[in-house]
């Protein structure tokens, strides 16, 4: 008989990118306080308040681990603080440029191939706007993606995160990374009976019409990369936010 697969540990951790920064700041606050005073209005959507998410719990999830275990916490920091973090993204840049490149060559030869329009500019990747990981007339969970317009975050983070998985502090979900920021979580919109929380259901289709082209932020360079512990704690300053175990900056 074929053993059975190891139960997958609740995640005690997590590895992420932090997206308040000094720098972010200003625009964060202003772009989601706007998006709550909407959306929340009820002559609006009238989405409970307790769903949009607080400033300081914005970030970018790479991946989660449990490091419950006596020393996992201080590999996961060590492999984290030996990274190098500036060499991976260089070379993230460099293989980005190449593939642009390779994409740029072949768009050529297709065009010349078929006689088509001239070929123009383009767009990168998605950036702005909101999206949903279930149907949007039955969203529970809202999200923004990171503009990666040079096409070398998505490689970076996952050069990233392949260094926790190779070293076994992180499972292998088999996978693609999607990077995302939640802004709307409806499971902490109120609690439940006997006080558990149950996610409630929304038609997003018209929030997610309405800040299709929602510009969170602008320009802001990625600071750093971070663990901190799941369950967000109560701060003066941004609402709630993760406490950071370990940080590093570029």
């Amino acid at each position: 008989m074929a053993a059975s697969a190891p139960k997958r540990l609740p995640p005690t951790h997590f590895l992420c990118i932090p997206l308040v920064t000094t720098a972010s700041r200003p625009q964060l606050s202003r772009s989601l306080g706007e998006f709550r005073d909407d959306i929340t209005d009820t002559n609006s959507f009238a989405i409970p308040a307790g769903a949009v998410r607080p400033l300081g719990t914005l970030h970018l999830t790479l991946g989660v681990m449990n490091l419950k275990e006596e020393g996992r916490l201080e590999e996961a920091t060590a492999l984290l603080k030996g990274l190098k973090l500036g060499e991976i993204l260089q070379e993230s840049g460099r293989a980005a440029k190449e593939r642009a490149d390779r994409a740029a060559a072949a768009a050529v030869v297709t065009a010349e191939a078929t006689s088509h329009e001239p070929l123009g500019g383009g767009e990168g990747q998605q950036g702005e706007g909101l999206q949903t990981m279930h149907k949007p007339t039955q969203a529970t969970v809202l999200y923004a993606v990171p503009e990666d317009g040079r096409g070398q975050l998505y490689p970076f983070c996952d050069k990233v995160r392949t260094a926790f998985i190779d070293a076994g502090l992180m499972v292998d979900e088999g996978r693609a990374l999607l990077l995302h920021a939640t802004v709307v979580n409806t499971i902490y919109a109120g609690a439940g009976r006997r006080g558990r929380r149950k996610a409630l259901s929304l038609d997003a289709r018209g929030i997610l019409d309405r800040y299709e082209d929602f510009k969170w932020m602008d320009g802001q360079p990625v600071e750093s990369i971070a663990i901190c512990k799941m369950g967000a704690k109560r701060v003066e300053e941004d609402g709630e936010a993760y406490e950071s175990v370990a940080e590093v900056y570029f």
